[in-house]
This record gives C-alpha cells, structure tokens and sequence, in this order.
C-alpha cells in the first residue's frame, strides 16, 4: 500500500519564519493577559486615595500606603511597556513574514538568510522582553537601542524579500 503524504506547501524556510513569528505571537497574547493581573486596581486611583488619606490624618500611618501605590505603579507601567514591546516585536517579525510569503510567489521564496534574521531578530527580542518584565529598562534610550538594533535586523530582512 503506497503511503499518503501530505503535500508540501511550505519551504522549510517559510516554516521557520512563521514559527518565530507564532512564538512573538504567543508571548505578545500572555503579555496582554498578565498586564491586568499585575495591577488589579488602577494605580492612580490607589495613589490618589493614599494620598488623600496622608493628606488628612495627622499621622505618617499612610506613608506605606503611598509607598505601596507608587511600586504598584511601577509594576502596572512595566506591565504596559512589555506588552506594548511584545505587540511591537510581533509586529515587525510579521510584516516581514508576510512580505516574504507574498513575493515567494514571484519566485523568490524565503532563504537561510531570512529564516536565520528571524530567528535572531527573535532571540534579540526575548532577551529584550525579559529586561523589560524584570523592570530594568526604564529608559527611552535603552527602548530606542533596542529598537534601532530591531528595526536594522527586519529592514534588511525585509529587503531580501524582493528580487533584485
């Protein structure tokens, strides 16, 4: 009995760039699940009301409070950066995915090349996600680095897209 075989529709290429792709994807997905859970109230109207009570008590037995809502706005600041970055990094890796799959029709399908900028442009992310969940990228220079270094990894990945 000869065997079924499912027909091959995609290159090993085309496979790679779409599982880093999905792997973005994914961590995009539970960074926008866990941003809610990291601060269940709003920070701001914790702060408020701890500061409200500070204001008006004689006493400094709201300063924990205050102290407590200011790391709380922390967490929920960190929480938004990572799944702002994750959406970015997930962004970025699909426009080019794409951009490879629609010109691979042309005849010029998706290379080591591009299957190994991918694959690094995903490295360099999660690496950059994990700073910003541990909450050590505080700055805009350090997001504007990592984008700059982001952004180079997918133009070129983006240009070997088209022929020529």
């Amino acid at each position: 009995m000869a065997s079924t075989r499912w027909p091959d529709f995609m290159s090993t290429y085309q496979l790679q760039e779409w599982s880093a792709t999905y792997i973005l994807f994914i961590l995009w997905c539970i960074a926008l699940f866990v941003a809610p859970f990291m601060s269940l109230t709003h920070p701001r109207d914790v702060l408020r009301s701890a500061e409200a009570a500070y204001s008006s008590s004689t006493t400094s037995g709201a300063a924990p409070a205050i102290a407590a809502a200011r790391g709380s706005e922390t967490t929920y600041n960190r929480a938004v950066q990572l799944a702002k970055n994750a959406r970015l990094a997930f962004l970025l890796v699909f426009a080019s995915t794409v951009a490879h799959n629609l010109v691979s029709d042309n005849g010029h399908a998706p290379s080591h090349a591009t299957a190994g900028i991918t694959w690094a442009t995903l490295a360099f992310e999660l690496v950059w996600l994990l700073v910003v969940a541990a909450g050590h990228a505080n700055s805009v220079i350090y997001d504007a680095g990592a984008l700059a270094v982001v952004l180079a990894l997918q133009i070129v990945n983006f240009g070997l897209a088209f022929p020529g």
